[in-house]
């Protein structure tokens, strides 16, 4: 790996603040009195460090619907010159009305 490509993955791997991670609750108790906390890193302080990294118009996302109740979500980042993407993907989910699902 390049010094340029090391320097970017420092970049990236650098923790995020704490003000930057939120907690939801995931799976509760039957009697719903206890719950797992989940944290998250918000998407808005991604975009933040991706901007930080590759500025304002070297990265970008995108969204595809995938085997008709899922979706793939691709984030690419200019790379000497080159768009590079990685994609993963999740089944809608009710978690949140309007980012856990497609809306169609």
């Amino acid at each position: 790996m390049n010094d340029k490509a090391q320097e970017i993955m420092k970049r990236l791997q650098h923790p995020f603040p704490y003000s930057d991670i939120e907690w939801r609750v995931g799976s509760t108790s039957k009697d719903k009195k206890k719950g797992l906390a989940l944290a998250y890193i918000t998407n808005r302080a991604i975009q933040t460090r991706l901007d930080e990294v590759f500025g304002p118009f070297g990265w970008r996302n995108e969204y595809k619907e995938w085997k008709g109740n899922s979706q793939l979500c691709g984030i690419s980042i200019k790379y000497e010159g080159e768009w590079i993407t990685k994609w993963d993907g999740a089944s809608d989910s009710n978690q949140e009305a309007v980012k856990g699902r497609i809306i169609r």
